[in-house]
């Protein structure tokens, strides 16, 4: 992983624990880059999930994780 710099934006990474196009190691990779430049970075592991089984994407748990990762950093400034 290259190009990760203190200015790039939170992320949220759901991977297939099944998907065989995009393999783990490569979401995980991207974490641990993203963890040492001090960003802030989930990584969520979709049982079941292929690279494109946009179903199983779909949850209410997997939801929450982008609604909360919205509400953290695009929440407008008190005042």
């Amino acid at each position: 992983v290259t190009h990760v710099g203190a200015g790039d934006p939170p992320l949220v990474i759901l991977h297939g624990d099944q998907d065989e196009t995009v393999l783990l190691d490569q979401s995980q990779a991207l974490r641990d880059t993203y963890t040492k430049a001090g960003l802030d970075v989930t990584l969520q592991v979709v049982p079941g999930g292929k690279h494109n089984s946009d179903a199983v994407y779909f949850t209410g748990a997997n939801r929450r994780l982008v609604v909360d990762l919205f509400g953290k950093h695009l929440r407008s400034p008190a005042g």
